[in-house]
């Protein structure tokens, strides 16, 4: 069995504009505190960040009200990982990256954003390397081809724990705004 017999084909049409992403980041770039940003007019608390053979991975928190009560939430976590040549596209994009470890929630979904410099290969390689299992036949692909982007969708195992990935690459054409509003499309898989 092959990957191929997994692949599926979608299409997402977001609403995107041009984004100029022409700065340049350097590779020894200081990284700034933890702090909030704003994301999709939701609150976005990085935890944590790291970097590894220059993949940046930063994780970060969202809080959701799970019952209508604005005093009850749950926290998403959200990994995004990108070489440290394009950390200036995740810095437009309203994200604030610092240096420590990061961690893998067991039960929350795991969102990996990758540019085109990154392969989604290094990417589960990574993943593995810190213990978790996975089966790649089980591999599902999106290819919202119009937007620049696609993405990969598997679960990851590490004794009776789980969680659920979902790696997704920027292409060099891909708009900026539809690689900001990615983690907005991406829901918890119960």
């Amino acid at each position: 069995m092959t990957l191929r017999n997994t692949v599926q084909a979608i299409l997402i049409t977001l609403a995107a504009t041009q984004s100029d992403a022409s700065e340049t980041t350097p590779s020894n770039q200081t990284f700034s505190q933890c702090q909030k940003v704003r994301m999709k007019d939701k609150n976005l608390t990085l935890t944590n960040c790291t970097q590894s053979d220059d993949v940046t991975f930063a994780t970060y928190e969202r809080p959701e009200s799970i019952s209508g009560s604005a005093n009850e939430f749950e926290k998403e976590k959200v990994i995004i990982a990108t070489s440290t040549d394009k950390q200036h596209l995740l810095e437009q994009s309203g994200f604030r990256i610092k240096s420590g470890k990061p961690f893998f929630n067991q039960t929350k979904l795991e969102v990996i954003i990758s540019p085109d410099s990154v392969s989604k290969r290094k990417v589960i390689r990574t993943i593995e390397e810190r213990g978790w299992t996975i089966n790649e036949e089980s591999i599902k692909y999106f290819s919202p081809h119009d937007r620049g982007y696609v993405m990969s969708c598997f679960t990851a195992f590490k004794g009776h724990e789980k969680i659920s990935v979902t790696v997704a690459q920027c292409l060099d054409y891909g708009e900026l705004q539809s690689f900001k509003q990615l983690l907005g499309k991406v829901r918890i898989e119960q």
